[in-house]
């Protein structure tokens, strides 16, 4: 593990204040991944396999008052109710791929998850993996994220490739660890930053569907990159 002070501070910064479930500090030689994930992409123990999509963002009151008007309003939204659902179908399908017949269900299909600067809607999806399924298989499967691409998941990432005009990148990717005896943990890489060369490079976005009011989905990703924007 060699990743510059720098780096290292930038980290141990974001931990104690904005801390989060699926942080990552990784040197890649010339640059270092910083992430500071609050999303589950796959969790595997044995043959059990999960994954906890998010989607539908608020921001946190400045008052305890504001902050649970925020935190009802993202609950009672019809819209990012809509927008879960459809990920979790998703997801739902792409682990039928892989998991036993009837093994797979909707653990949770909506709870509030709450973080330093946003209040997050996720879900939960879970089954039983079939006899002899490898990583591959399972990544083959499952990846990007439902969260990240939408749906349906193909004609969404064609169209990403057309419309966005830089490569993400690790952006939306996946980073986590692999046991020796195959069992791993990956979030989804939002939140995530590259350090290079003194500069610090980062995405932020948000889902687009059809009722998407164009003022409010710029100030959801503003205020997912509160963060990072607050770490430098």
């Amino acid at each position: 593990f060699d990743a510059p002070d720098e780096s290292i501070n930038y980290y141990n910064k974001l931990q104690k204040n904005f801390p989060c479930y699926y942080g990552t500090l990784l040197p890649c030689g010339p640059f270092t991944i910083l992430s500071n994930s609050p999303e589950e992409f796959l969790y595997k123990k044995d043959r059990f396999i999960r994954t906890r999509p998010i989607k539908g963002t608020i921001k946190r009151g400045a008052t305890k008052k504001t902050d649970n008007s925020n935190k009802v309003k993202l609950w009672r939204s019809l819209k990012d109710d809509a927008e879960l659902s459809m990920i979790i179908d998703l997801e739902r399908n792409d682990l039928h791929k892989i998991c036993e017949i009837n093994s797979v269900k909707v653990s949770c299909h909506k709870r509030m998850e709450t973080h330093p600067t946003v209040h997050h809607l996720s879900g939960e999806i879970n089954g039983r993996l079939l006899p002899n399924i490898e990583f591959y298989d399972i990544f083959t499967s499952c990846f990007p994220g439902g969260s990240v691409t939408g749906t349906p998941k193909i004609a969404a990432m064609n169209m990403i490739e057309k419309l966005e005009p830089t490569k993400r990148g690790v952006y939306t990717g996946a980073i986590g660890y692999i046991k020796s005896n195959g069992d791993f943990c990956f979030n989804v890489a939002i939140r995530t930053a590259i350090h290079i060369r003194g500069k610090m490079l980062f995405n932020s976005g948000g889902a687009i569907v059809h009722d998407s009011i164009p003022e409010l989905e710029f100030n959801e990703i503003i205020t997912k990159a509160h963060a990072l924007t607050n770490m430098l």
